[in-house]
């Protein structure tokens, strides 16, 4: 699951605020202005694997 979100556009660092942990989230509903369709992880089917060098479409 981790290996697919972290190669996602829609993926993006969030920090928690607990000794500078970094954890992803899916920001597909920020970019889209819609609920995404599917669970996160293996099943996702709006995963859209970025590019080398492109940044999250939230960023």
């Amino acid at each position: 699951m981790r290996d697919k979100c972290n190669k996602c556009i829609y993926s993006c660092p969030v920090d928690v605020g607990e000794e500078n942990e970094m954890m992803r989230a899916c920001v597909y509903i920020l970019v889209k202005y819609e609920r995404r369709p599917c669970p996160a992880g293996a099943g996702c089917t709006v995963y859209e694997p970025r590019r080398r060098g492109e940044r999250s479409k939230w960023l």
